[in-house]
């Protein structure tokens, strides 16, 4: 899946970056002969990962990293496994970037800074050191969260129409992904600031109150032109 949907950018020096579902070794390697460069999280797709090895490296601080690298046969780097201290181990494969020092992310955190008896906690600046490569990253990972929140928790598919079969789970995934991506689209080419349930009800009515197999005949109005 990840080799078809990147493939119209082969052997362009691209950085593809991944969560844990597509992030592997092989993954990496793939693309990496195809001429991509990678950064993914690593989760579960362990295989030829030195997982054991790294969850084994004590890291005391938030932004303590420690990594090892795989050489090719001329001793050039070419792949990169590395922990991340956060608030919890963040575990990454790459095959760009470094583990120098990036842009640190500041995130704001309740913290009890007055210690007087009773008194309010306040909102206080985090600022946390992260390596290049978690950078990279970070900076292409939170457009992928934004996306799986406006999927799971506005459209909502996989809860409003439950199913144990895995096969369409998987189907259910596949077309609330298209539907986000649709009102992405049409949000940035017509501009409206309209919000993602007012579309989906739009849309919703389009789909239903549509006669586009219908041969000859002009489309029928919508449920809101009729009110």
């Amino acid at each position: 899946v990840l080799a078809e949907l990147v493939s119209p950018w082969y052997h362009s020096d691209r950085l593809i970056c991944a969560d844990s579902y597509f992030a592997s070794v092989p993954a990496a390697e793939y693309l990496l002969e195809r001429g991509l460069k990678f950064v993914g999280v690593v989760k579960t797709a362990t295989r030829h990962y030195p997982l054991t090895y790294l969850a084994n490296i004590e890291l005391n601080n938030r932004g303590d990293r420690e990594g090892v690298i795989a050489k090719d046969s001329e001793g050039r780097p070419r792949l990169m496994s590395f922990v991340w201290m956060d608030r919890d181990r963040r575990y990454f494969i790459s095959t760009a970037s470094s583990l120098q020092d990036g842009k640190p992310y500041v995130r704001d955190r309740w913290r009890q800074v007055d210690e007087t008896e009773n008194a309010d906690p306040e909102r206080v600046a985090l600022e946390v050191p992260q390596p290049k490569a978690s950078e990279f990253y970070y900076d292409t990972c939170a457009a992928i969260d934004q996306h799986n929140r406006r999927r799971q928790q506005t459209l909502n598919l996989e809860k409003k129409l439950q199913t144990k079969s895995w096969s369409k789970r998987v189907n259910l995934s596949i077309l609330g992904i298209c539907i986000v991506d649709t009102w992405l689209a049409w949000k940035l080419a017509t501009g409206s600031k309209a919000k993602q349930s007012e579309f989906y009800n739009d849309l919703a009515e389009e789909l239903i109150d549509n006669n586009y197999d219908t041969v000859g005949g002009g489309m029928r109005s919508t449920r809101r032109d009729n009110n």
